[in-house]
């Protein structure tokens, strides 16, 4: 099973506006560059599982719960939070305690803030949005488990974080109208840090904007490439890719697609509004092949589809989900590779572990095995 293009699957190489892919046919590694574009700085949860600043244009290795790290792709978004780290900022009701910069927090430096609250305090940033996703992180300054409310300021929405000694990240959907978000406490003594307070429209959290007194906005990932002749299999070939659906878009959402002009191309797929993954080869216009099945919502899957005149196959996860033998006959050549978009347009946003792409049609057990979780 050579690959033809390898993307990920542990091997990573990033440079502004560029990300590698690798063509190892015959042991013999070559770079193949995605165009990659991001037009703001972002952060990335690194290899020592800190958050860091990323430069705008470069791509995100996230190595967030993944040791091998994943391409990060995420849609625009803007922290509506003006102050996400200076909790000196945020409004009071009662008399809670802030002391800026007391612990180290996620990215590693010393700039987390030392909350302390009796019963009914609060703190609280007024902001008037609707149907936003509340996220923060927040660790125990004493060793003790605390319990601190997220709500919007009605508290008709509101999600009971249980605060440890480990940093992490508590998120609520706010799926109403909202004058500001708080953090409220129903309990004596409580003492914990936090940083990183984000507040966007959406229904999940995506990766932590920075803001120090105005609202700021992250700019959509975009990946693609036109590799050289001989990458894309012309009469057959395999699309594989593992991706983690946890977070992605509500329209269609396109994995992995090659092709040569609108009429003439192959994908892997998400149906918008629902949790089916599918896929499709429209050749000449005309719809050759198509599955699609239910899946998980959320979590790691592994897809292939295999395509060949009179021979096409559809795998999820070591399962067989469709097969054809629609014959076909490609008049204008496939050139073209896109990772999570279709054009530029209806991106999925996934965190893709890997993506590879074969000039051959590989085998019915050879599917199966590359694509077992």
């Amino acid at each position: 099973m050579s690959n033809t293009l390898k993307f990920g699957a542990g091997k990573w190489a990033t440079g502004t506006d560029t990300v590698l892919a690798y063509n190892d046919e015959n042991s013999n590694f070559k770079p193949l560059p995605f165009d990659f574009t991001r037009a703001s700085t972002a952060t990335v949860v690194n290899k020592l599982g800190l958050i860091e600043d990323v430069a705008s244009g470069t791509p995100r290795i996230d190595f967030l719960g993944n040791t091998k790290g994943a391409l990060l792709l995420e849609p625009q978004r803007s922290n509506l939070a003006t102050y996400s780290e200076d909790f000196t900022q945020w409004s009071v009701v009662g008399s809670p305690i802030v002391s800026s910069n007391f612990g180290t927090s996620p990215d590693g430096t010393v700039n987390a803030d030392r909350v302390q609250m009796e019963t009914g305090d609060r703190l609280y940033q007024s902001v008037s949005t609707s149907n936003a996703s509340f996220s923060i992180y927040a660790k125990s300054n004493d060793g003790l488990s605390h319990t601190v409310n997220m709500r919007d300021g009605s508290g008709i929405v509101n999600y009971n974080m249980v605060v440890t000694n480990t940093w992490q990240r508590f998120d609520v959907y706010l799926n109403t109208s909202m004058t500001n978000v708080q953090l409220r406490s129903y309990e004596n003594n409580v003492d914990i840090l936090i940083y990183g307070a984000q507040l966007e429209a959406g229904s999940y959290p995506t990766s932590l904007i920075n803001t120090s007194g105005t609202a700021v906005t992250r700019v959509a990932d975009t990946c693609s490439q036109t590799p050289p002749s001989g990458i894309i299999g012309q009469t057959e070939g395999t699309m594989f890719v593992e991706a983690d659906l946890t977070h992605s878009a509500a329209s269609n959402q396109y994995l992995m697609q090659v092709r040569g002009d609108n009429p003439n191309r192959l994908f892997i797929y998400r149906e918008g509004g629902t949790n089916k993954l599918g896929c499709f080869a429209l050749i000449g216009a005309a719809t050759i092949f198509t599955s699609l099945t239910a899946v998980a919502t959320s979590g790691v899957v592994k897809v292939a589809f295999a395509y060949k005149s009179g021979d096409f196959a559809f795998y999820i996860n070591g399962t067989q989900i469709g097969t054809s033998s629609a014959t076909f006959s490609i008049a204008t050549a496939l050139t073209e590779l896109f990772i999570d978009q279709n054009n530029s347009v209806e991106n999925g946003f996934y965190n893709y572990n890997q993506a590879l792409l074969y000039d051959t049609r590989l085998t019915n057990a050879e599917l199966a095995t590359l694509t077992t979780l």
